[in-house]
């Protein structure tokens, strides 16, 4: 899935075909409202490379339900969902997880790290270090974008499929908790996922990190957390403490945010109350937000 970033896409390109086990193809669903893409694209002349044009911008959650869509009809039976700047971390990630996948019985979705989830609290569970010593498979809740996912075909035979109201933010976590009531396991490698959290500095940890105020460029994305979360709790999960608890969270960021100056907090408050609300009415899909680049 890509907008407006065919530089990125290119280079992640290259790192999905120099995998132990490449793709035999990748289908490029573009968002994008330039030509861009498509003419980097027409560039390669590379015949696994399948290129579809959305013609507007609806979000990685809309992107991916096409994506899954149509390679199911195609007729692969795993598909790595993907965004344009999230290659593998190590050579023999899809390989690894291609291979326990095909081996564990009722595997609807792999990915390379993954967590529970507490639908009373509306809290991501990290999982612990000593979870990950050995080898074999984890079983988890939620796998968030970025980390390999890799989805069961059958699983979208069963017309589970993202939802793409999200738009962007959380989408993943709704599919996967979607996936694992329609029956079938959400799991994680334990070797890989071990590799990446040593990879990225996380191991020793005691608990996860704190959250921080984001840059002020990017805190049009808070809306969509919050929303997203607030939806998911009620209408998936039909949890209504969850929602609650959420609401609450994102209420006192939107008061700390003032901590960083009046034209910051002002604009961090803006974008959890109008999540908040529209979580709780409902409202979904793409929302025109301050600074937001779509």
């Amino acid at each position: 899935m890509t907008y407006e970033r065919h530089e990125i896409l290119i280079k992640t390109i290259s790192v999905l075909f120099a995998q132990s086990m490449p793709p035999q193809k990748i289908l490029i669903v573009d968002n994008s409202y330039s030509n861009n893409t498509k003419e980097a694209i027409e560039k390669l002349a590379d015949k696994r490379i399948d290129y579809f044009k959305v013609g507007k911008n609806i979000g990685p959650a809309g992107a991916s339900k096409i994506g899954l869509e149509k390679l199911t009809e195609e007729g692969f039976e795993w598909i790595s969902w993907g965004d344009d700047d999230d290659p593998p971390h190590f050579k023999n990630v899809f390989e690894d997880l291609l291979l326990l996948a095909s081996a564990t019985e009722n595997v609807g979705v792999i990915g390379a790290v993954g967590h529970a989830f507490d639908k009373n609290k509306g809290l991501v569970v990290r999982t612990k270090d000593k979870e990950l010593y050995g080898d074999g498979y984890l079983e988890v809740d939620i796998i968030a974008g970025n980390v390999s996912m890799i989805v069961n075909a059958e699983v979208v035979k069963k017309s589970v499929l993202p939802n793409p109201g999200f738009f962007l933010n959380v989408e993943e976590y709704d599919f996967c908790l979607r996936v694992k009531q329609e029956g079938f396991k959400v799991i994680v490698s334990r070797p890989v996922f071990k590799m990446y959290r040593e990879l990225k500095g996380r191991f020793g940890l005691a608990s996860r990190a704190a959250s921080v105020l984001p840059k002020k460029s990017v805190l049009w994305r808070r809306y969509y957390s919050t929303r997203n979360f607030i939806y998911l709790l009620r209408h998936n999960e039909k949890s209504l403490s969850g929602a609650v608890n959420v609401t609450f969270r994102a209420f006192v960021k939107s008061v700390v945010g003032f901590k960083k100056g009046w034209s910051y907090g002002s604009l961090n408050a803006k974008m959890e109350l109008k999540g908040i609300l529209h979580g709780w009415n409902g409202k979904m899909g793409l929302t025109v937000l301050p600074n937001a680049k779509y």
